[in-house]
């Protein structure tokens, strides 16, 4: 009875030490696959590459523009697309204000399905922190059929680095939607990198990325920082000499000097603006520069209407760096019921 109990635990053994030598492999490759860094160096020598950037609104146009400049100084491909795809499925049901977080992620899990079908990517950079939340939750993340790229890990790790080379001696103030600092992502993903977070404060914007993409120059605006920089000041526990605001939403970089004076006003402080949007673009130059010409292409679809108005306020802000992207936007090609009615 004992040497068979002694085999059978002998056994047993030789199976789990297998199944966990074969489950490590899984779990770093795992790992590696949802590394940027990695995402990215995987498309050296590619000819040419399609990448799809989205957003819940119009703020990921700002990653778009980056790129095409970025591809403009730098020939990575023969051939780059640029293609911007609005996720928003109606005017009335925007991510921040759906009930659920079932909800959201079953809207983004159809929207993913229908660009990946249509539009076969290479890689998808999710240039929305809101939909960076969203997209963890969602089935399309499980299946893995085109690699993607959220902009909250990125955002975390600015932050991160933030906080190590200044010591003691800054604080943090994270802005957002309501959804992408509900959420807690980013002081999670800060936790996990061992981060300092008592230094770190949160500040929930709500509708100042509808005011920048309307008119991001308007008084509304101003009014909306004042607001928003006054709570966030009550939130520091002493008074600092210089506070970092990281943007966590890509609205938000449009109008990153009136951010930084309203909350130098509001807080008493210098302020160091944190912006993930050039963290996403700044990870192809990781691509060796390619010999030869190089085509790029830049579109912009979208299922709801953009305004006019909305078009001219976004374009106004690209035009100059950004003119294949900026002709784009104002040409946009609107399909309706491209992922669902």
């Amino acid at each position: 009875m004992i040497k068979s109990f002694l085999k059978y635990h002998s056994r047993l053994a030789t199976v789990i030490t297998l199944a966990v030598t074969l489950l490590i492999p899984v779990v770093n490759s795992r790992a590696e696959r949802n590394n940027p860094d990695v995402i990215v160096s995987a498309l050296t020598g590619k000819d040419s590459v399609v990448i799809l950037i989205t957003d819940s609104g119009l703020g990921g146009i700002s990653v778009q523009a980056l790129l095409e400049q970025h591809f403009r100084e730098k020939r990575s491909f023969s051939y780059a697309k640029l293609l911007f795809v609005n996720a928003l499925h109606s005017a009335g049901k925007k991510y921040n204000y759906l009930g659920s977080e079932s909800e959201k992620a079953g809207l983004f899990d159809q929207f993913l399905e229908s660009v990946t079908d249509k539009y076969k990517p290479d890689l998808i950079l999710i240039a929305c922190n809101t939909l960076s939340v969203v997209y963890e939750r969602t089935r399309y993340r499980e299946l893995g059929k085109v690699p993607v790229i959220g902009i909250v890990d990125l955002g975390i790790k600015m932050i991160s680095d933030e906080l190590k080379s200044s010591g003691k001696s800054r604080d943090v103030i994270i802005i957002g939607t309501e959804t992408t600092i509900s959420s807690g992502d980013h002081i999670n993903g800060l936790v996990k990198s061992g981060a300092d977070i008592s230094r770190v404060h949160s500040q929930v914007c709500p509708s100042l990325e509808s005011e920048i993409q309307q008119d991001p120059d308007g008084e509304m605006i101003k009014s909306l920082l004042e607001f928003y920089a006054g709570e966030a000041k009550e939130k520091l526990s002493q008074p600092a000499d210089t506070i970092a605001v990281a943007l966590c939403c890509s609205h938000y970089g449009f109008i990153a000097s009136r951010i930084s004076s309203e909350f130098e006003k509001g807080t008493g402080s210098k302020i160091k603006i944190l912006n993930p949007n050039y963290s996403m673009s700044g990870l192809f130059n990781l691509l060796p520069p390619k010999q030869g010409k190089q085509a790029i292409e830049s579109g912009v679809v979208s299922q709801v209407t953009i305004s006019p108005e909305e078009r001219s306020a976004i374009g106004g802000m690209i035009k100059e760096m950004a003119p294949l992207t900026y002709y784009a936007l104002l040409n946009y090609n609107h399909i309706p019921g491209l992922f669902g009615k």
